[in-house]
Formats: C-alpha cells, sequence, structure tokens
C-alpha cells in the first residue's frame, strides 16, 4: 500500500476471506512510512467500522504488516477483529481505536464475558484464535475490557516486542486482558513494555483462568481505579491482576504502578491457582493495601491463591504485603513471609534513572501531577546499556540485582563480562543486560 490514508468503503472492514496473503505498507520496517499508511477506519458509535476481521480460519500466513490503523469503533476489536483465526500482525500502529458493549450490556469485572460480549480497543482474539502480534504499538485505545487487547478462549496467543500504553478499560485490563475457560489458556507476552494504562482493575495485564508466561517485560506506571469501599477492597492490581490463575512471570520488571485499593504492583483476587514471579523486580508501586503485592478474597469456597517469589527482588515497607482479614500471605509453599528462604531481596536495584512523580509545585492537587518515566536498566561499574545515546556507560555503583537470577535459568544473550548467572529484572538474560563488575 502506497503512503496516504485511506478512507471509506472498501478501505475499512476488509476480511482476508482465508486468504494466504500480505497486505502491508512499502516499508513496514521505516516508521514514518508506517505512520503515514493510514486505515482511517472512520467508525462512530452509530456508524461502527474496524480496520481488518479475521474470521475465514486464517494461519500465519495471512499477514498484516506495517499498516496504521485509527478510529475504529465497533463491538469488539476496534481495529482487529480475530475469530477461530491465527494471522500474524507485526509492526503496525493501532491508535486510537474503541470497542463498545452490546446494547443494554455491562459487564461485571469477573465474569470473564465470552465472545458474545466482544471487547478489546485494538485488538480482540477469541474461540481459539492463536494470533501473532508482533512488534506493533497499540496506544490510546478503549474498551470495556482490554483496551489494548483482548484474549478470550484462545490457547498459545503470542504477543512480542510490543508497546502498549495509554490505553483504557472501563472495567478490566486496560492493557491487555488474557482469560481462559477450562483453565487451559496459555500464550505468552514477552519483550513488551506495558506503560501508562488505566482501568478499575488488571490496569497493566488481566489474567483470568489461565496460564500465560510474561517474560522480559516491564509493566510500568499503570492505574487501577477502583475505590476500597466494601468488597471493592479485594479489586486493584495496578500492574497486574491475577484471578484464579496459573501465570509465570520471569524476569518482568513491575514498577511504579498505583491502585487505589489493594496490589499496586500485583494483585490475586481470588481463587485458587499459583502465581509465579521468577528474576522479578517489584519495586516503587503503591496502594491502599498491599503496595507491591496483595492476595484478597482469603475466605473463598475455592481456597486462596499461592504467590511464589523466586530470586526476586522486592521492596519491602509496611505495608508491601497484604492479605485480606489479616492473614498471612502464602510464598512458595510456606505459611509465613520469609523471603531469604525463596532467594529474594530487598536491597535497592539500583535503577539507572527510577520514576518520579512531578508534583507540579502544589503537592496537595493531584490534578497537575505528572509521572517522570525512569530507564529501568540497572547500573553497573562494568557497563550499563543506555538506550539515548546508543551506548554503554560505567556507574559508581553496582546493582546487587546482576548475577543474582535464579541459578537454574539460562543467561541467554548476556553480554561479556557476566557472572555465569542471569540477571533480575527485565533486562535478565537479554543483550542490554548490565555487565558483571569484578573487583581489581
Amino acid at each position: 500500500i502506497q503512503p496516504g490514508t485511506y478512507r471509506g468503503d472498501g478501505n475499512r472492514d476488509i476480511e482476508f476471506r482465508g486468504k494466504a496473503i500480505t497486505v502491508r505498507s512499502l516499508d513496514p520496517n521505516d516508521p514514518k512510512i508506517v505512520e503515514s499508511t493510514v486505515v482511517d477506519c472512520n467508525g462512530t458509535d452509530v456508524d461502527s467500522h474496524r480496520g481488518f476481521l479475521f474470521a475465514s480460519g486464517e494461519d500465519p500466513n495471512s499477514r498484516l504488516d506495517g499498516i496504521a490503523i485509527v478510529s475504529g469503533w465497533s463491538q469488539g476489536g476496534g481495529a482487529v477483529l480475530c475469530i477461530a483465526s491465527s494471522p500474524t500482525i507485526s509492526r503496525c500502529v493501532i491508535r486510537g481505536n474503541s470497542a463498545v458493549p452490546m446494547p443494554g450490556r455491562r459487564l461485571a469485572s469477573y465474569n470473564l464475558p465470552d465472545f458474545a460480549d466482544l471487547n478489546g480497543g485494538g485488538i480482540h482474539a477469541c474461540q481459539n484464535s492463536r494470533p501473532a502480534i508482533v512488534d506493533c504499538l497499540l496506544e490510546d485505545n478503549h474498551a470495556v475490557s482490554g483496551g489494548g487487547i483482548y484474549v478470550c478462549e484462545s490457547d498459545d496467543v503470542v504477543i512480542v516486542g510490543c508497546q502498549i500504553r495509554n490505553n483504557r478499560a472501563t472495567e478490566v485490563g486496560g492493557g491487555i486482558y488474557c482469560a481462559g475457560f477450562g483453565f487451559q489458556a496459555g500464550g505468552s507476552i514477552r519483550d513488551c513494555i506495558v506503560a501508562d494504562n488505566v482501568a478499575a482493575e488488571g490496569a497493566g495485564i488481566f489474567c483470568g483462568r489461565n496460564r500465560p508466561v510474561v517474560a522480559h517485560c516491564v509493566i510500568k506506571h499503570n492505574l487501577a481505579t477502583t475505590e476500597p469501599i466494601g468488597l471493592s477492597i479485594r479489586h486493584g492490581g495496578g500492574g497486574v491482576t491475577c484471578y484464579q490463575s496459573n501465570p509465570v512471570f520471569l524476569n518482568c520488571t513491575i514498577v511504579g504502578n498505583h491502585a487505589n485499593a489493594s496490589g499496586g504492583g500485583v494483585n490475586c483476587p481470588s481463587g485458587w491457582g499459583k502465581v509465579v514471579l521468577r528474576n522479578c523486580i517489584i519495586w516503587g508501586n503503591s496502594a491502599r493495601y498491599g503496595t507491591q503485592l496483595a492476595r484478597t478474597c482469603c475466605d473463598c469456597v475455592v481456597g486462596c491463591q499461592q504467590i511464589e517469589l523466586d530470586h526476586c527482588c522486592i521492596q519491602m515497607d509496611s505495608n508491601a504485603l497484604f492479605a485480606e482479614h489479616r492473614r498471612v500471605l502464602e510464598i512458595g509453599n510456606t505459611w509465613t513471609i520469609d523471603l531469604q528462604a525463596q532467594h529474594s531481596t530487598d536491597a535497592d536495584p539500583c535503577f539507572a534513572s527510577p520514576g518520579r512523580w512531578d508534583l507540579g509545585g502544589t503537592p496537595y492537587d493531584p490534578h497537575d501531577d505528572a509521572w517522570i518515566s525512569g530507564d529501568y536498566h540497572l547500573k553497573s561499574q562494568a557497563g550499563r546499556w543506555d538506550a539515548v545515546s546508543e551506548s554503554w556507560v560505567v556507574d559508581d555503583v553496582t546493582s546487587p540485582c546482576i548475577d543474582a537470577g535464579d541459578p537454574n535459568s539460562p543467561v541467554g544473550a548476556e553480554p561479556e563480562p557476566n557472572g555465569g548467572r542471569i540477571n533480575i529484572g527485565a533486562y535478565g538474560g537479554t543483550p542490554e543486560a548490565s555487565k558483571s563488575y569484578f573487583p581489581p
């Protein structure tokens, strides 16, 4: 497709009809070309349109590559809807799209809606769809649930290398909503930045009745807005909400998120399941109950979720961990809080530049507050990657998170010198891992 803005019939609501074809811009590797190759759906609340529909069993050979899709408005998948299909969506910009509920419908937070309810401001995948969403930017999209991406009843969805930011859900999953029935749905979220999303709960990522793997992700500055009144104390999850699920978080940095109720970093509101956090940094989050981690609804008939910390760095304060009714938070298979037994630490991770709030000179007026984003690479006297200068810089201190991960985790692509052991945090195991310092 030549650069330009395409509108009207024939340039929206496009169906691949099962064909193994690629629709792309002239150069998907050039961000300027992608931004200037625009499908403008021009959808409204009275005249709904989306960009693309995959509903004829498409496989990964049906590709959408390097297109900007804007202003979609539909009952599900404002930009892209996948029904029982598995296309490849890569290097696309999906911006300013909306998904609205069906007339007269409102979704309860934990109903885990199925296909009939349709959500997903940017992308919606359902009914055993397995799309690969690669190197995409999803921003400023809005939905009831799944502001950026909504995945339901679908296994093995892959979301990799994406930026998912500034999306909004009025209920759950501001950035990503992923849920499955029968507790079998898996999938993976890797090498992503999930930032500045807003939802009533699970502002960054909402996991429900599934078992995704979330690896090498930075989950930062997301906001869960539910106020802690009555049973709503159980709601929250500024960074992540895990509901009756078995997710595994590997080498993630969960930082600077906020929940008005519970679990600024991670909230586990109900039911069975086990949430594993390995080689993760959980730091600088805030909430009324459990700034870093919370487990609530401990009187549920189905039991309580376990939270296992393994070789993690977690900021500890008087309100870092919270369990409803003052019960003990279960870490691993014990009933005591013993981070050392789980090979974890509460030492300062020494970020290159921690994020912070700019209060605008009026500390008592939140309306002019602004979040100044940080750089979450780890300081090192041997060398730290600086993304701005695209070079290695040397610091005056070395983070305790370097060479502190699970010794059974592969070091991966960490540069030399390294201590033969993976770093904690999102950049551990990657080419941007901070180098090991060996004093002379």
